[in-house]
């Protein structure tokens, strides 16, 4: 079964002490494992990131089911001046889609647009309270993304999170669900590597 099938996720930051890359478990509803998200990176990559800092380095995210196919994946390039779009790509590499940050004086925007650059869904949220809504361009809700904390000692020492993805059950485009699934990642690499060493 796909990863896309379901429209309950729970994505489980996994902590890696002794390694460069992120790694997330993505689960379902009864807190299963259907897959997981993995950061791939080269060794002159991993050189970098004790050179530069993190949020200006390119990423590739790849998100894989269960049996570790790759069912879809979420590359940035160089981000120095601002924040570069990311690419959201199917199995095949082939780009389906892109996630941007737009500025706003009062919440964090993202617009998720698909391979032709139409607008599939926004998302807008409360940093702080870690809380996202996510909106068709009718203004409709269709989702949102909220941060489950994995305790306070986890919290404070780590950098571990937990973010619960739902997206409506009647929601008909399966490809648009790459698009809001990725986007949890997206946010959180976007908002919070900065504060990260």
């Amino acid at each position: 079964m796909s990863i896309f099938s379901h429209d309950d996720f729970i994505i489980d930051q996994k902590v890696n002490f002794f390694q460069f890359g992120n790694t997330y478990q993505i689960l379902n509803r009864q807190n299963q494992p259907i897959g997981r998200i993995q950061q791939i990176l080269t060794g002159f990559q991993k050189f970098l990131r004790l050179l530069v800092h993190k949020k200006n380095l390119p990423f590739l995210f790849q998100i894989q089911n269960a049996d570790g196919q790759v069912e879809a994946s979420l590359q940035r390039g160089w981000s120095f001046f601002g924040y570069a779009a990311v690419s959201i790509l199917d199995a095949n590499g082939q780009q389906i889609g892109t996630i941007e940050r737009r500025f706003t004086f009062v919440t964090p925007t993202f617009e998720i647009k698909d391979r032709r650059g139409a607008l599939i869904a926004k998302i807008t949220g409360n940093w702080i309270a870690w809380t996202f809504k996510i909106e068709n361009p009718q203004g409709e809700t269709i989702g949102t993304i909220d941060k489950n904390w994995a305790g306070l000692a986890m919290e404070m020492f780590t950098f571990a999170d937990k973010y619960r993805v739902q997206i409506a059950a009647d929601y008909p485009e399966a490809e648009h669900k790459v698009a809001i699934l990725l986007s949890a990642v997206t946010i959180d690499m976007l908002l919070k590597e900065s504060e990260k060493s």
